[in-house]
């Protein structure tokens, strides 16, 4: 995909948000409000009620994303210790 998107109560947490772009070597979209449901629903209703265009115009101004874009000096140490992991997991499957 041309970017990961990330919606619901995980938003919150910073850690997850820092951490996907590198491990997944992808650009990374999380919604601003961890409330994405019912947000949908009222972006959906003001459109339908005429307070927007469309749901676009709803959506981008009810509901604003983060987004973070991958670094590959990170992306490549989180690839070495997957890596290193990986290996050692497999020293144990094999037995």
């Amino acid at each position: 995909p041309g970017a990961v998107k990330m919606v619901g109560g995980l938003t919150r947490l910073r850690l997850p948000k820092e951490m996907l772009p590198h491990v997944l070597r992808s650009p990374l979209v999380a919604a601003a409000r961890y409330y994405s449901g019912s947000l949908g629903c009222a972006v959906m209703a003001a459109s339908a009620l005429g307070y927007y265009r469309d749901w676009w115009e709803a959506a981008a101004a009810m509901s604003p994303l983060e987004r973070l874009s991958p670094d590959e000096a990170l992306a490549a140490e989180y690839q070495a210790v997957y890596t290193s992991w990986e290996d050692f997991y497999m020293r144990f499957e094999v037995v």
